[in-house]
C-alpha cells in the first residue's frame, strides 16, 4: 500500500510508474488542515509487470509459524 496527497502529482506519478493502482481516497488532518490522501495498492501481478530485479527469499521457513502457515 502507498499513498500521496492529492496536491503531489510527482508522488502519484512514481506510484503509477511502479505499478500501483488507485485504491480510494481518505481525508486526513495535517497540522490542523484537512487534506485529501490518494491511496494506491500493488498486487502481485502489477509488481511482476514492473519489477526490474530478481528477488530471492532466504530464511523464510522459521518464520512461517508467525504467519499461521
Amino acid at each position: 500500500m502507498s499513498a500521496a496527497f492529492a496536491d503531489n502529482p510527482a508522488s502519484t506519478a512514481v506510484s503509477r510508474r511502479l505499478g500501483y493502482e488507485t485504491d480510494g481516497v481518505a481525508r486526513v488532518r495535517v497540522r490542523d488542515e484537512r487534506r485529501l490522501d490518494r491511496r494506491f495498492v500493488l498486487d502481485r501481478a502489477g509488481w511482476e509487470r514492473h519489477r526490474t530485479v530478481e528477488v530471492e527469499t532466504h530464511g523464510l521457513a522459521p518464520c512461517l509459524p508467525f504467519f499461521g502457515a
